[in-house]
């Protein structure tokens, strides 16, 4: 071969050797690009960032929740109604009903629910000592939804009252009561207050009641539960 046949076999050995690169170099290039839209780009990884701890002031709210139970739960009474209607022919029919209530005073006075006693015409009151007292309404209002009614008998357990007006959201909130009927007495739940100065329509027999200023819970709360006590961090 030639000198010049040498040079051109050389020349093209490069120029087949640089596409080959270019090829390459264009397919990794390629490659990048695609997974960078499917996937997006690809990023150094950041420092492992440390857990989320619960702050000092939450802990030391939920630490109060075993002390609060032990001092409210005796004061935390079921409730028993029944109410008497009549039918067409005047025969009495019995409609039964429970709920929950706290002792607030010695002598007897207990806060509940006005749609738990309204309308009753008996109601028992089974106290946390296993003592089963019949009781008498002495106040209630609908549209509060708020009765007080009373029992006599000595050694009552009392639970203290609070001021809502210095309740503000994330307040530690335990709810103690008889939710699903009194086979399920003083069960305690916990949460925080959510929200305040709610509004709710709320239905019953006796039509439509707005009732205004609410405090919202995410503590758990089912039927059973109406009447008993609300209860903040003081265990108030």
């Amino acid at each position: 071969m030639t000198e010049q046949g040498r040079n051109k076999t050389s020349e093209l050995k490069k120029m087949i050797l640089l596409a080959v690169l270019c090829s390459l170099i264009g397919a990794l290039t390629a490659s990048f690009v695609t997974t960078s839209l499917l996937y997006g780009r690809a990023q150094t990884p950041s420092p492992q960032t440390k857990p989320q701890t619960i702050p000092e002031a939450v802990q030391s709210q939920e630490s109060r929740i075993p002390a609060i139970a032990r001092e409210v739960t005796p004061a935390v009474v079921g409730i028993s109604t029944v109410r008497i209607d009549y039918d067409f022919f005047y025969r009495p029919i019995k409609s039964e009903a429970v709920g929950s209530g706290v002792i607030v005073n010695s002598q007897g006075y207990i806060i509940t629910n006005d749609h738990v006693v309204s309308g009753a015409d008996e109601i028992t009151v089974f106290l946390s000592d296993a003592r089963k007292l019949e009781a008498r309404k002495i106040y209630s209002d609908p549209y509060l939804d708020l009765a007080v009614i009373k029992v006599d008998a000595p050694n009552l357990t009392v639970a203290k009252l609070g001021d809502s007006d210095k309740v503000v959201v994330v307040d530690l909130a335990v709810a103690i009561g008889n939710p699903l009927g009194l086979s399920l007495q003083r069960t305690v739940t916990a949460g925080i207050i959510s929200a305040l100065n709610r509004t709710v329509a709320v239905q019953d027999r006796r039509g439509q009641i707005l009732m205004q200023d609410l405090i919202q819970t995410d503590a758990s709360i089912n039927p059973g539960n109406s009447g008993g006590p609300l209860v903040n961090g003081d265990s108030e």
